[in-house]
């Protein structure tokens, strides 16, 4: 239910002309005009939780991105929403609900539809993707068409992160999250204002700034060059102290391509990545998810997919009674999995892909078990390690990782699981982290089969 909700501008500049102004005889003369604002529509629930969640659109792109996916189904507004975060979607200065600039553009009727088809990494016009998570049906092309919103004056990230700091000042502390163009008006944000307590970054796709006397090379792709930009080494490191997530979807090549919708997002994605291990050198908590490394597949620009709700329900799961933990790697095909510490509640599986199948497991989609996971494992090939923990517990967990590589190579992959939280409810809990040591693992297994690891599990409980 929403305790209240509104919308209002803040952050901009006023511009007054000289002279007086006359009633009668209007003129430019001794008026004011406000602009270089943003727009902002935000909605509180009951029992919110204590950092609000501000979502910032991309290029071409307005509030709307979040609303709602262009086939009908809620977007990540309403998908926090109900997961209780307070939820703010902003208009950015100079474009759709706050389009009074005070520098002058001119906004034509430019066809651009198919450019964004392909930009967008729905597919290569007219053809879609074979794995493209993006509803097919023709009324759902033209809403994501009629969504893309022009500038009503030039882009400036400056101005951008100018009016998101006043709007952190208004609110006061909260998470920021940004959409492919907005990636470098986020980290200015961020850098303006402490009130930005993290970041998450979808698919950044410009102003990547770095230190100075730092810069990479600019990186060339068949959509033009890609280029960093400086930033003051005391500036850059107040990106340092927040905790910041950067995804990219699929569909892209790393290597060089000379199509241009791909090879775009191809750069950005290592540039993204250089400014991670930036960002973490100097002492920053920075990481990077490239979802089919995750084996997350099939996501376009990461805003109309099919799946938001998995990415987000498979981030942290409360399940109000818990059977035991899983703390077992194993093969599905080629793909090795780690399992970080899947908690399986009674009844019901405490990771769920919303299709409801029974016993499906491939990496972190789980339908039910319908009797004791020991057996419900060994029907999918695995050995588990189920170690009992007392009922009527919550927790929070990472998610599992899938990881396209041979098992042997990637062990320090598969470490243990670790629990953000889990405590007895109401109010009194204890932290309790899982730390798995390798003690060896039978090399050469065939895929399919189980993998058979000897391990060490020590359990550190601390009161709160």
């Amino acid at each position: 239910m929403i305790q209240e909700q509104g919308s209002f501008a803040v952050g901009g500049t006023v511009i007054t002309t000289a002279g007086t102004y006359n009633n009668n005889k209007p003129t430019a003369e001794g008026q004011t005009f406000h602009g270089d604002h943003l727009y902002t529509f935000y909605q509180i629930p009951q029992n919110a939780k204590t950092l609000p969640i501000v979502m910032l659109h991309g290029a071409y792109q307005s509030g709307r991105s979040w609303e709602t996916t262009p086939d009908g189904r809620e977007g990540f507004q309403i998908i926090f929403l109900r997961r209780h975060f307070p939820v703010y979607t902003v208009d950015q200065p100079r474009r759709g609900r706050a389009g009074n600039s005070t520098v002058a553009t001119t906004i034509e009727p430019a066809p651009n539809d198919q450019l964004f088809f392909d930009q967008f990494r729905i597919g290569k016009w007219p053809n879609y993707f074979d794995n493209v998570q993006f509803d097919r049906k023709p009324e759902t092309l033209d809403q994501f068409f009629r969504s893309v919103t022009p500038n009503t004056g030039p882009y400036n990230a400056d101005v951008i992160s100018d009016a998101m700091s006043a709007l952190f000042d208004k609110i006061g502390p909260g998470i920021l999250f940004s959409h492919s163009q907005a990636g470098g008006p986020g980290w200015l944000t961020a850098i303006k204002n402490p009130n930005v307590k993290g970041i998450v970054a979808l698919e950044p796709g410009s102003g990547f700034i770095f230190p100075e006397g730092e810069l990479p090379e600019a990186m060339s792709s068949a959509a033009g060059t890609l280029t960093p930009e400086a930033e003051p080494l005391s500036d850059f490191e107040k990106l340092t102290r927040i905790p910041i997530i950067v995804y990219y979807g699929d569909n892209f090549p790393v290597e060089p391509t000379k199509e241009r919708g791909q090879d775009n997002w191809r750069v950005r994605l290592a540039m993204a990545k250089l400014w991670v291990d930036a960002v973490n050198k100097h002492g920053g908590d920075a990481r990077l998810v490239h979802l089919p490394e995750i084996d997350i597949l099939g996501n376009d620009f990461l805003r109309s997919r099919l799946d938001q709700v998995r990415i987000v329900q498979t981030q942290g799961i409360e399940p109000d009674r818990i059977l035991g933990v899983v703390l077992s790697p194993f093969i599905v095909g080629d793909v090795v999995q780690r399992l970080q510490g899947i908690i399986v509640a009674v009844g019901e599986a405490s990771v769920d892909n919303g299709s409801g199948d029974p016993c499906r497991l491939v990496g972190a989609e789980v339908g039910r078990f319908e009797d004791s996971p020991h057996r419900a494992l060994r029907r999918h090939g695995m050995t588990p390690d189920v170690f009992s923990v007392a009922h009527q517990h919550t927790a929070k967990i990472l998610r599992p990782r899938a990881v396209r590589r041979r098992a042997d190579d990637h062990l320090s992959d598969m470490a243990g699981a670790q629990f953000l939280r889990i405590g007895r409810k109401p109010e009194k809990g204890v932290d309790l982290t899982f730390c798995k040591e390798f003690q060896w693992v039978e090399r050469g297994v065939a895929a399919g089969n189980p993998m058979n690891v000897v391990c060490r599990v020590e359990t550190d409980l601390g009161s709160h």
